[in-house]
């Protein structure tokens, strides 16, 4: 039988490790290695289902799917807020990036009597400007 079909119980997106234990149910999802490393760092998405001990098929634990990173398995919720977070990080650094703006552009008009907008750079005290 196909995974995934519609006798199966099993999600659409599996590949299934069984050990003594447990039936895994998992799927890589992708990785990369970082720069400051030279192991891969890997998703996957894993579903855990515990075997009965005396081996009955009707007393199997199903667990719901989590996402491993690294080795360590998030549950939807973890996952979602390490999303976020990671989200923010690459935001702030985005925004980091960027050259700041300025609240409205100021001119300087060379002269005026001294009533026209001045850079804030090269703006000169009033009392010291010559006539």
């Amino acid at each position: 039988m196909l995974h995934g079909s519609v006798h199966s119980l099993l999600p659409l997106w599996v590949a299934t490790r069984i050990d003594d234990e447990a039936i895994e149910h998992y799927r890589g999802v992708g990785g990369f290695t970082p720069a400051e490393d030279r192991e891969e760092l890997t998703v996957d998405l894993v579903q855990r289902d515990d075997l009965s001990p005396d081996g009955d098929p009707a007393k199997v634990q199903h667990h719901p799917a989590q996402v491993r990173m690294a080795g360590i398995r998030l549950s939807r919720v973890e996952a979602v807020q390490l999303a976020r977070l990671l989200s923010e990080a690459v935001t702030a650094i985005n925004d980091a990036e960027r050259p700041p703006t300025l609240g409205r552009a100021r001119r300087s008009f060379n002269g005026g009597y001294g009533l026209a907008p001045v850079s804030e750079t090269t703006s000169i005290h009033p009392q010291r400007r010559s006539a």
